[in-house]
């Protein structure tokens, strides 16, 4: 958790970094002010897909769905460049751990979905002209799905019990990004956080 957290963090930085090389705003002006990227009344959505940090559930990973998140917020100005809104999103994937113990082969397979949604809040800050950089928090719902299976063979005969589960649980998250708008409508963003550790998205902002 540390360690992902810590990456998370480094990945915000580099994000940062490799876009703040252009002309820096009035230092005054950075935190309490809108760039030119993006303006109060703007709406902002975005689709991509990312790289989950909850994935050390046992054994090996076989297959993964990477998270495919869609998120939009609407820009006001409370003394501060806020944005408020929401998101939803998916990701799954599959385990299997093999154990060859007395003779016997036992092979254990687990399938996870996990459906989440929730609201955001993200502060957008004023540093870069050609940049939209921001950081924030999301809190949400996790909906999860789970079987497992699990096989035995011991001379050369095989037995497989099968059970499932779901359950509900409280999605949090922190992020901060970056996105570079090409025109008045289309750009990229990019997005470093947990548990969606590095997201790349489509982005689009309407101005109401």
């Amino acid at each position: 958790m540390k360690k992902t957290i810590i990456i998370s963090l480094l990945l915000a930085a580099s994000v940062a970094s490799v876009f703040g090389a252009s002309k820096k705003k009035n230092k005054s002006e950075w935190w309490n002010s809108y760039g030119r990227a993006v303006q109060e009344g703007n709406l902002l959505l975005n689709v991509g897909m990312g790289i989950n940090g909850n994935l050390g559930q046992g054994g090996d990973l076989s297959s993964y769905i990477p998270p495919f998140e869609a998120s939009g917020e609407y820009t006001t100005f409370i003394g501060v460049p806020i944005g408020f809104g929401g998101f939803i999103g998916y990701t799954g994937y599959k385990t299997e751990e093999n154990v060859n113990a007395a003779g016997t082969y036992v092979t254990t397979t687990k399938e996870r979905n996990v459906f989440y949604f929730g609201g955001l809040a993200n502060y957008h800050f004023n540093l870069v002209d050609e940049l939209d950089l921001y950081a924030g928090a999301k809190i949400g719902l996790d909906f999860k799905d789970e079987e497992k299976k699990v096989s035995s063979t011991y001379a050369g005969t095989t037995t497989t019990v099968s059970e499932s589960d779901e359950w509900m649980g409280l999605h949090f998250g922190i992020n901060a990004g970056a996105t570079y708008y090409f025109n008045d409508f289309f750009g990229v963003n990019v997005e470093a956080g947990f548990p969606t550790i590095l997201r790349v998205a489509a982005s689009f902002k309407f101005d109401f």
